[in-house]
């Protein structure tokens, strides 16, 4: 879906933008084996919902004398939808449709304004919207998961920051661990894996998959993982903290920590990695050296500074993190790591016990549910959308009067808009 993977100078670029853009000949081919299957395993996903002929005619053919109303107006539009988006992903209501609905008006924004830079709400917004859908509806197929290509390229980028940042082996966050046993003792057996994905979807709420069957998706290469989506929750928490011009809290901090100790967790209970390579870049995060941020700007020049300032700024690691935060950060990343690559006997021992122990103390569903709670809070952070104050019948700042005001200078009847935004809503 092009609303998880902006471009058209809707996006600064990064492979986090580009995650669920499809691949529709994949798309296709995944579809058609679902349903040849569907008989065997029971009821699956429904397939893409896509808008109808006339939905898609009322956005398309209003037209504007003025194109700066005509922006306003469609940049209401788009910011209203993609709240909406988020609010349905976030309640588990008419997800599907809400999703088309934004993914469809998104095509058509950008095809309308492909030099347009949205402002800085729109694009925390967009950003949210990205991982508000990709965390909700990673445990199913589904119209939002990732095409391969995708999810690869994602990947790719996704280790090589972890490189960058770790630069030489002396920063390796295992460098002080014995890591043997997790190129030993693991990968944990196909009958393990089966039961560990059938117990994280049972307590969720999600009935398990037979993974005897070929369209099995949890925990496999298809499917988004923790470890996929870390860079992209640490990209909107810095984007968050920079417009309220604060460093992350010490609950975030413990929240970013227990996401990289389940990202580890799942690596190898759910997908059967190996070696100590997914550890290292789940907790590969931190301020800079110095000569990291010396380096950085010597490579700035031309206009790479307004892109690389907009990237740092989306880095919660990079809002001038004085000494007392940066240890207090150390102290609890120090903490989540130990907890896997614990000293106690058992760890040299047994480490696939070792793990299953440390995830029975640190059960997914509950790292999960405090998650969806932390992207509510960013979904409220910042004003709702015009469109949403106007079905509340006032404008925030405005009196109904000036509203009324406001209404008739966008030269556009507001019931009609609403009846063309919420046409198959």
């Amino acid at each position: 879906m092009i609303l998880l993977g902006a471009s058209n100078g809707m996006s600064d670029g990064g492979h986090a933008n580009g995650v669920a853009m499809e691949d529709h000949q994949e798309q296709r081919q995944a579809e058609d084996k679902r349903e040849t299957n569907e008989e065997i395993v029971g009821e699956r996903p429904k397939k893409r919902v896509k808008l109808s002929g006339r939905d898609y005619a009322a956005f398309a053919s209003r037209e504007m004398d003025d194109i700066e109303t005509a922006l306003e107006v469609d940049h209401m539009i788009l910011d209203y939808l993609l709240y909406q988006a988020i609010s349905a992903c976030l309640d588990r209501n008419n997800v599907s449709i809400c999703l088309a609905q934004a993914d469809q008006f998104l095509r058509l924004f950008q095809g309308r304004y492909p030099a347009y830079r949205p402002d800085q709400e729109l694009h925390f917004r967009q950003l949210l919207l990205q991982l508000v859908t990709l965390v909700t509806q990673r445990y199913v197929r589904c119209p939002a998961t990732p095409a391969k290509s995708s999810l690869q390229s994602l990947r790719d980028s996704n280790q090589t920051r972890a490189r960058t940042w770790i630069g030489d082996a002396s920063r390796l966050p295992t460098v002080d661990a014995n890591t043997k046993p997790f190129d030993s003792a693991l990968p944990v057996t196909a009958e393990e894996l089966e039961e560990n994905r059938a117990h994280v979807l049972r307590s969720i709420d999600i009935p398990p998959e037979d993974h005897v069957y070929e369209d099995a998706f949890y925990g496999t290469s298809e499917c988004v993982s923790l470890l996929d989506l870390l860079p992209l929750f640490m990209r909107i928490s810095g984007a968050c903290y920079t417009m309220f011009s604060c460093p992350p809290t010490d609950t975030w901090m413990r929240l970013a920590a227990a996401w990289m100790l389940q990202a580890c967790l799942e690596q190898y209970l759910i997908w059967g990695a190996s070696g100590s390579d997914a550890i290292d870049e789940a907790f590969a995060w931190g301020p800079k050296r110095p000569e990291d941020v010396q380096e950085e700007g010597e490579e700035m020049t031309g206009e790479a500074p307004k892109i690389h300032d907009r990237r740092r700024d989306e880095n919660p690691f990079c809002l001038d993190m004085d000494g007392e935060d940066a240890e207090l950060w150390k102290d609890i990343r120090t903490r989540a790591l130990e907890t896997i690559l614990s000293a106690e006997d058992q760890y040299w021992k047994d480490l696939v016990s070792h793990l299953a122990a440390v995830s029975e103390r640190h059960p997914l569903a509950k790292t999960d549910k405090e998650i969806v709670c932390f992207l509510k809070s960013l979904a409220e952070c910042i004003p709702e959308p015009v469109l949403v104050q106007l079905q509340k019948g006032q404008l925030r700042g405005m009196s109904k009067e000036e509203t009324s005001a406001f209404i008739r200078q966008c030269g556009i009847d507001i019931a009609e808009l609403f009846a063309s935004v919420d046409a198959h809503g």
